[in-house]
């Protein structure tokens, strides 16, 4: 398992530029935190991940990621706050946790059909303007709903402390006879 202070001892390896990040075969856990804050703007992750720890990527600057087949989990907060554009989630990911992808600039994704679990706010402050959830599973429904709409204005205080209209019976329609009770 991957932690912050061993990061690098443990056979990580970034490229000469510092800006692209291995991580070895046979690493089947990423910690919380591992790589938070981290200036390296890409990471291969290795097809013997299983998981990605909460906050493992968090505010790095990370714009690409491939996720691969192997990975289950992708824990809460994982890649929250980085310029994360391009995102490729593997057919093995069943569970995203709350808030992974929250103020990322993804505009487009593609979600696996293993998929089971969306966390709440999973992907709250992107951009998106696309996004393919076909293949998710029909039969299960997520925490919370996948779906950034445009900010609007806040009530004004005459829109909420207006009266409700007072009750207006229909005049009678043309032609129609009134009813009078006259004695």
């Amino acid at each position: 398992m991957y932690k912050r202070q061993d990061k690098i001892h443990c056979g990580a390896i970034l490229d000469t530029s510092g800006t692209t990040l291995f991580i070895p075969e046979g690493v089947v856990d990423i910690d919380a935190n591992a790589f938070a804050g981290m200036s390296v703007e890409k990471i291969i992750l290795p097809d013997s991940l299983k998981a990605i720890g909460h906050s493992a990527f968090a505010g790095s600057q990370i714009s690409e990621v491939v996720i691969p087949n192997s990975v289950s989990n992708i824990g809460e907060g994982a890649f929250a706050g980085t310029p994360l554009m391009n995102v490729d989630i593997g057919e093995g990911v069943r569970s995203i946790g709350d808030y992974a992808f929250a103020g990322t600039q993804i505009t487009n994704i593609q979600l696996p059909g293993s998929l089971e679990n969306i966390g709440e706010g999973a992907f709250a402050g992107t951009r998106f303007e696309n996004g393919d959830f076909s293949q998710t599973k029909p039969d299960t429904e997520p925490e919370a709903e996948v779906k950034v709409e445009p900010e609007t204005e806040p009530e004004t205080e005459a829109e909420t402390d207006a009266e409700p209209e007072a009750d207006i019976e229909p005049e009678p329609e043309t032609g129609a006879e009134l009813e009078t009770d006259i004695d």
